[in-house]
C-alpha cells in the first residue's frame, strides 16, 4: 500500500469538516492502528464520489445512505446523517431514501425467493385453493356452524 500524501491526522480533520465534525468510531480507531487503511479508504471514498462527478452531493448522500441502510453498514449510516445534516438535506428526502432502501431490502428477499415459488407453484396455490373451496363450502353447504348460520340461504331454509 502507498504512504499517504497527507498526515492521517489531517485527513480525518478534512473528513471531520464534511460530517459536521464527526466520524465514524471505525475509523477514528482506525486512524490510530491502520493509518494506511484511512488514507486509503478515503482516496476510495473520493473516487466514488467525486466533488465534480455526473451526481451532485446531495444525491450522492442520498444514494449513500440508501445503500448503507440496506446494508447495515452503522458507520455509513452514522456518517451519511451526518453530511446530510451538514448539506442541510431535508428530512423529507432523507425518509424518500429510506423509504427505497427499505423497497431494495424487500425486493431482494421477494427475489430470492424464486426457488421457493419454483418448489411450492402448484402445492401451495392448490392447498391455498383447497382452503378456499372449503370456506366456501362450509359457508354454504356445510354443518349448522356459526358460518353457515349467517348465509342467506340457511336463514332462508329455516323460516
Amino acid at each position: 500500500m502507498e504512504k499517504p500524501t497527507l498526515a492521517t491526522e489531517e485527513i480525518l480533520s478534512k473528513r471531520r469538516g464534511t460530517t459536521n465534525g464527526k466520524l465514524p468510531k471505525a475509523i477514528e480507531l482506525a486512524g490510530d492502528v491502520f493509518p494506511d487503511l484511512v488514507a486509503e479508504h478515503f482516496h476510495s471514498s473520493a473516487f466514488a464520489m467525486p466533488q465534480n462527478g455526473a451526481l451532485n452531493t446531495e444525491t450522492r448522500v442520498l444514494i449513500y445512505l440508501a445503500v448503507a441502510l440496506a446494508t447495515d453498514s452503522k458507520a455509513s449510516i452514522e456518517a451519511m446523517m451526518n453530511k446530510a445534516k451538514m448539506q442541510n438535506i431535508s428530512n423529507e428526502k432523507i425518509l424518500d431514501a429510506f423509504k427505497i432502501a427499505r423497497h431494495a431490502e424487500a425486493t431482494s428477499v421477494l427475489g430470492k425467493a424464486e426457488i421457493l415459488f419454483e418448489k411450492f407453484k402448484n402445492d401451495l396455490f392448490g392447498y391455498l385453493r383447497s382452503i378456499r373451496e372449503y370456506s366456501k363450502n362450509l359457508i354454504i353447504h356445510g354443518d349448522p356452524g356459526i358460518l353457515k348460520s349467517r348465509h342467506p340461504s340457511f336463514l332462508k331454509e329455516a323460516q
